[in-house]
């Protein structure tokens, strides 16, 4: 008699990814309920993020008051613009600024203040996922390693200077390792939702939707439909809210970034700055990042072999998630990498890269660091309780130590630009309604001078900016460069700018100084200017 073979009649397609284990049919892992002794000592993490955060106060930088100045005037009913009648949108974080409006309309708390308690909520959160994930990932005889990126995120500078600055990065990084936790937990669909809300928090969160969807993909082996229409469901109305009141979705801020505004861009290995905060924020480079030989120069060798050693134990602990589950490892590796190529490739259209921009990368790094030290525990010769507890206790103090000097006795150095501040004072009893103030700089300044017509010179909100762009060669000093062209055809009442930002062009212009003289300067030094310079033009003077 012959064999009979059953076929299957739906074969399973053979392709590169069916060696993949998809997140949703791990291998059953037995996992203990945590104990009263982890969760109190998460709690005591999380409780110490807050403190840190809190104990510092709102410091906001520049750019959070254009946010703050979109929340006034939403709620005050003049609708979603900097200045009233002007419909451009020139925040990029539409989601902050709603979420702003919602609590400060019933409320009335201090912007800054509801954007650090907003901010320091989303740090906990992520501190939370950050336990949550270490654990998922560490080995299971290797406990206490799941501690190390929530305590360093709780402890981190760079995370916490710019959860007081009032920008909406916190909340963006808790999105962006929500997308992740959510979607290894299996729940997709709100895994979709929290990448779409990224988006709608920051445009760089495109990145985190199109590497979810891929996930979601590799876990099912079907396209994932419904997540798809989850995320559209949550992006569409907002797209077509922000064209038919626009005229365009994309906020003006992108554009004019595009159209050559920033004229002194990085060059040649600078270009590689994004990746550069491995430098900054890891266990033992905020201390030697700042060693100086003296003559004052950095030692760059110590802070590249810091970088070289950060490196390392990212990559180890990319390798102990490849070990655990394959899509995850390679989510996990993939949202930094590409975070950071988009950064380096936007410089070669000259967008700078600020400080605040890289924030969403620290949660990752320091996942991977963390299971990296308790994969180097597996590899290491010996009696691994051993080296488990001496590297433990080594990492951690070096960690505190490290982070702690960074504060000026537990304060951040963080400062807001004050002098926009004054120069707000000093001009509010001569401004009219509606008279115009040309800036390069227009956060602190508009947001205090709410009454004022606001003209950003470098075309933030003031889309009519940038046909006076590239600024001749001969009246640049520097970015941020006010061109003499601009203020003579505009004729604003008034003219704000650090010295810097007019050495060049006004300040040497015979046209600029017929028509205009020089009302206050207050004193600063900022960026090396020669104090904050207000001029008037000479027929209202």
């Amino acid at each position: 008699m012959s064999e009979v073979r059953i076929l299957s009649p739906r074969p399973s397609p053979q392709f590169i990814f069916d060696n993949l284990t998809p997140l949703t049919k791990q291998p059953e892992v037995k996992e203990s309920v945590a104990t009263l002794s982890e969760q109190l000592l998460i709690l005591a993490i999380v409780g110490l993020g807050i403190l840190i955060r809190l104990i510092n106060g709102p410091h906001p930088n520049d750019d959070a008051f254009i946010t703050f100045r979109y929340v006034e005037n939403i709620t005050s009913g003049l609708g979603f613009v900097y200045n009233a009648g002007e419909k451009v949108l020139g925040t990029t974080t539409p989601l902050y600024t709603l979420l702003l409006s919602l609590l400060y309309f019933p409320t009335k708390i201090s912007l800054p203040w509801l954007g650090l308690i907003i901010n320091t909520l989303a740090d906990c959160g992520t501190i939370l996922w950050l336990g949550w994930l270490g654990k998922k990932f560490c080995p299971p005889d290797r406990r206490g390693f799941e501690y190390i990126a929530p305590l360093l995120l709780a402890l981190s500078v760079f995370s916490s200077n710019w959860c007081i600055a009032g920008m909406e990065t916190s909340l963006f990084s808790f999105l962006l390792i929500s997308t992740f936790g959510l979607g290894i937990m299996g729940r997709t669909y709100l895994a979709a939702g929290a990448a779409a809300l990224a988006v709608f928090c920051r445009p760089e969160g495109i990145l985190m939707v199109g590497l979810a969807l891929a996930a979601f993909w590799l876990m099912s082996r079907r396209f994932p439909w419904r997540e798809s229409l989850i995320i559209a469901a949550i992006g569409l109305p907002w797209l077509i809210f922000a064209t038919l009141y626009y005229g365009n979705p994309l906020p003006q801020s992108l554009l004019a970034k595009g159209e050559g505004v920033y004229i002194f861009e990085e060059t040649g290995l600078s270009r590689l700055k994004p990746f550069s905060l491995m430098a900054w924020d890891n266990p033992f480079g905020q201390f030697i990042t700042n060693l100086q030989l003296p003559d004052g120069k950095k030692i760059l060798l110590v802070g590249l072999v810091a970088t070289l050693v950060f490196g390392g134990l990212v990559g180890l602990g990319a390798w102990r998630i490849w070990r655990v589950n394959k899509i995850a490892a390679v989510w996990a590796v993939s949202f930094p990498l590409l975070f950071n190529l988009a950064y380096i490739l936007a410089q070669f259209r000259k967008v700078l890269i600020f400080d605040w921009y890289l924030v969403p990368l620290v949660p990752w790094y320091l996942l991977l660091m963390g299971l990296g030290l308790a994969q180097l525990v597996e590899l290491l010769p010996g009696p691994k309780k051993l080296w488990a507890d001496g590297l433990l206790t080594l990492f951690v103090g070096i960690s505190l130590v490290n982070q702690l000097q960074a504060y000026d006795f537990g304060r951040s150095r963080m400062q807001s630009p004050d002098h926009y501040r004054a120069a707000a004072d000093f001009l509010a009893p001569r401004l009219k309604p509606g008279q115009t103030i040309v800036a390069p700089e227009i956060g602190m300044l508009g947001y205090y001078a709410p009454t004022a017509r606001i003209f950003d010179s470098v075309g933030l909100v003031s889309p009519e900016a940038l046909k006076y762009y590239p600024v001749p060669k001969n009246e640049l000093a520097s970015n941020n460069a006010v061109p003499v062209r601009m203020v003579l055809e505009q004729r604003p009442e008034y003219v704000v700018s650090l010295e810097l930002f007019v050495r060049n062009s006004l300040k040497l212009s015979p046209e600029f100084q017929a028509n205009y003289t020089l009302l206050q300067k207050i004193p600063t030094n900022t960026y090396g200017s020669d104090g904050l310079l207000i001029f008037i033009r000479k027929n209202l003077s």
